[in-house]
């Protein structure tokens, strides 16, 4: 019997052409061929179910990538102080590796998994990229838009497999990454005026310095005792923070240029931190097996110059007692830069990012406390965890502006991803959730009515310039039904200012949005697929007083219902006691006012003036 193309990416440069029958991995990879109306290109085609079925798999999986993850650490940490001469501490490479190796060992187990679970070399063939195709990346942001976002990246994840445990067995393809697959290019491309204004919302904190710096106020890097960086706090509050402590508060400049194309790849040092140890299975071989080909050239060839400009800049803050730091999750050189700051015993103070992750099954947020000295919740407490401070969040939430009506149902959208970063169940709409996260929306849509459909405006999710994500084609699987709709919202303009023009805001998904609509005061209704966002069992009824008074609806047919039941007069629904009580606890337990914030980091400033009026955003 002639064996199957074993497909694990939409990369089909790379199949074998003379073979017609497919052995699909990566269901997504279906989806693609539909949409390109190729399926008839090929014979018989098989398609793997998801790894996970349910939350015990998420768990699981959490857990033995947690185990992995401690054990590389203590091996790296060597082996990285070895290769560069130096002495630091395993805990100072946790740091600076940061929540983006957690992310490396995850993208790749998945891939390892998905072989050992599906790939029979009696029953299925493939050719691989040969060694000199294969892309080295600058960064950990570099390295998960590669990885996790491109089918060359899991290509090449795919190839290290092959040749580490089928080594020569398969045929070997010279190829060079140029970009974008098949499967990334049915992404619709973004506009420019999306473009500005990304750039617009990144300038808000230099602008704000500038400002400063161009009154008659002048501060110092001497006197800065609290360092903002990657925080993402309002113009407004930022200044207020600047102002009263006379610039003892201010953002760091950490910024550094690297030409990654210059240099040599140094194999030599990449070989030594890729040894084998002798306790090492299988998945220790495969992962140590990447190293030489897929560890960021930041933590190699470029390390010892980032740490020396590092180490320069943190000597011009002679005074610096703590980071304020909420950007350092994902960003290579924030990391880096705070853990030669923890070194210098100058505090690490995570400023919660703008949505929860606290309640979901995984363990994404345990690591986030670990790598950190303090951690500023945006209003939840745990009296069971020491480092956590009961806070606010400075994050522009709400806008004032036009509210004239435009919309009388805004239908905000997620992305249905197809890899997940992290083994948490806060990434609900991602792999094999994101077919879940399809069939809901699916099913919702077909339980409107169409004179319901005529009236909802859809705003499909932004395609952001700057991160790559693969994804399913949620409006060509919904296409039947976006044809009844009133319209597509423009996504070069804000959400948040549209929503200030909606009768009603339904949300598909769980982050920023329904939290930014609930502190606008804004009718809204949003969805939680309890079989994807799994709760920790402490947290079962995080939602609760939403799901009673009808904003959190949980199933899609009884979703739908509802919005036809409120959709004409939805203020009457938002202003009813009880529907008022329940947006306040869910207030009052988890989000702080912003002055709490404010107050809480001029504590930590020895010369903060009193506020003469509230400023908070």
């Amino acid at each position: 019997m002639e064996p199957k193309n074993f497909i694990i990416s939409a990369h089909s440069q790379l199949w074998n052409s003379e073979i017609k029958d497919l052995y699909i991995s990566e269901p997504w990879v279906y989806h693609v061929l539909e949409i390109g109306d190729r399926v008839r290109e090929f014979g018989k085609i098989e398609i793997a179910p998801f790894r996970r079925q349910s939350r015990d798999d998420l768990v699981q999986d959490s857990q033995y990538v947690d185990g992995k993850y401690e054990k590389y650490i203590e091996i790296l940490a060597k082996r990285l102080n070895d290769i560069h001469g130096l002495k630091h501490s395993p805990l100072f490479w946790r740091q600076a590796l940061s929540m983006a190796f957690i992310r490396y060992i995850t993208i790749f187990y998945d891939l390892f998994d998905r072989c050992e679970t599906f790939f029979d070399q009696t029953k299925h063939t493939c050719n691989i990229l040969s060694e000199k195709s294969y892309y080295i990346s600058a960064d950990f942001e570099d390295h998960r838009n590669f990885f996790q976002n491109t089918d060359y990246g899991q290509e090449q994840i795919f190839s290290i497999y092959m040749k580490t445990f089928y080594p020569g067995r398969f045929k070997e393809v010279d190829q060079i990454f140029e970009g974008e697959d098949e499967g990334e290019q049915v992404l619709p491309r973004q506009s420019i005026a999306l473009k500005k204004r990304l750039r617009n919302r990144l300038s808000v904190m230099r602008n704000a310095i500038r400002g400063l710096r161009s009154s008659k106020q002048e501060f110092s890097n001497q006197d800065i005792e609290v360092g903002i960086m990657g925080s993402y706090f309002s113009k407004q509050n930022l200044t207020e923070l600047i102002d009263r402590s006379e610039g003892k508060i201010f953002p760091l400049d950490w910024k550094i240029r690297l030409d990654h194309n210059t240099e040599d790849i140094s194999f030599e040092k990449r070989s030594r931190l890729s040894q084998f140890d002798v306790d090492f299975d299988k998945f220790d071989k495969f992962f140590f097996s990447t190293i030489p080909y897929c560890l960021p050239k930041v933590f190699v060839e470029r390390y010892k110059e980032v740490e020396d400009v590092y180490v320069s800049k943190l000597e011009t803050y002679p005074s610096l007692k703590h980071i304020v730091s909420e950007g350092w999750i994902s960003d290579t050189y924030m990391s880096i830069f705070l853990g030669l700051a923890e070194e210098r015993d100058i505090t690490h103070i995570h400023n919660e990012h703008n949505c929860f992750f606290h309640p979901y099954a995984g363990s994404y947020i345990s690591h986030v406390f670990d790598m950190c000295d303090r951690f500023v919740s945006l209003g939840w407490g745990d009296t069971k965890t020491p480092k956590l401070v009961k806070g606010a969040s400075l994050f522009p939430f709400s806008i004032d502006g036009d509210q004239t009506e435009k919309y009388k149902i805004l239908y905000i959208s997620a992305p249905a991803n197809v890899k997940m970063c992290h083994y948490s169940s806060a990434w609900g709409i991602d792999e094999e959730n994101a077919i879940r996260h399809l069939e809901f929306v699916g099913r919702f849509f077909e339980a409107l009515d169409k004179t319901t459909l005529k009236e909802l405006t859809y705003r499909a999710y932004p395609k952001f310039p700057n991160i790559k994500l693969l994804s399913y084609d949620k409006e060509y699987i919904l296409d039947l039904f976006l044809q009844s709709v009133r319209g597509l919202a423009d996504i070069s303009e804000s959400s948040k200012v549209q929503m200030l023009q909606s009768r009603l805001v339904v949300i598909d998904y769980i982050s920023t949005s329904y939290i930014e609509a609930l502190t606008m005061d804004i009718p809204i209704v949003f969805f939680w697929d309890m079989n994807a966002y799994y709760l920790n069992d402490e947290y079962l009824d995080f939602f609760k007083s939403l799901v009673d008074a009808g904003i959190c609806q949980t199933d899609p047919i009884k979703a739908a219902r509802f919005i036809e039941d409120i959709k004409d007069n939805p203020r009457a629904w938002w202003t009813r006691d009880d529907v008022r009580a329940a947006r306040a606890e869910f207030f009052n337990q988890n989000l702080g006012k912003p002055k709490v914030m404010i107050d809480y980091l001029l504590g930590l400033s020895q010369s903060a003036q009193p506020s003469t009026k509230s400023k908070t955003t």
